[in-house]
């Protein structure tokens, strides 16, 4: 995902790559949430989101913002991160 990132121009904050990593490594190896199934070492590790809800929208919105930049497009767009708190953030 790393390279990825990279290779694309999308710049990520290391703990959301890895925070990234962990949910869907949970949801396609176990088919349950990180935040849900996580182990104490893990959250030492990789703290997770308070809630599925929480996951969900994180995950959406990151592979949102790698689809945008594989369509080329840099601007304003709808951070749907928060639950129910729609912001506009820029993507550069």
């Amino acid at each position: 995902m790393n390279k990825l990132c990279k290779s694309i121009g999308l710049e990520v904050e290391e703990t959301d790559l890895a925070l990234f990593v962990e949910c869907r490594n949970k949801l396609v190896h176990r088919g349950q949430f990180y935040c849900a199934t996580a182990t104490k070492e893990e959250r030492e590790k990789c703290p997770p989101l308070p809630s599925k809800t929480h996951e969900y929208f994180f995950l959406v919105n990151f592979l949102d913002r790698i689809f945008l930049k594989l369509l080329g497009y840099s601007g304003v767009y709808i951070d749907w991160r928060e639950p129910g708190k729609p912001d506009r953030s820029q993507l550069v």
